[in-house]
């Protein structure tokens, strides 16, 4: 939402962009973190919510949980009101 700000005070203030420079990388990340944290199936110390309104990586986190066998209780997803209303129905 703030990719133009966030560009501009990243160059005004001589650092590099945190933003992305596709929606291409951006998923990649996203999927990057997914995997990251349900490496361990079980999830005894960690619960985690999943916030997106991006079907496609949705779908994604449903599959891992899936396919990893990661503890269902221990998983949630959230998107703000109003946005893709859908995907978490």
């Amino acid at each position: 939402a703030y990719m133009v700000q966030e560009r501009d005070l990243a160059k005004k203030k001589g650092y590099p962009s945190p933003i992305w420079s596709n929606i291409d990388e951006t998923h990649a990340c996203y999927h990057r973190v997914v995997d990251t944290l349900l490496q361990d199936a079980t999830m005894k110390d960690v619960a985690v919510l999943f916030a997106t309104h991006n079907q496609q990586s949705v779908s994604y986190v449903v599959d891992q949980i899936v396919s990893r066998n990661v503890n269902r209780d221990r998983v949630a997803f959230g998107q703000l009101l109003g946005m893709c209303d859908h995907v978490s129905l």
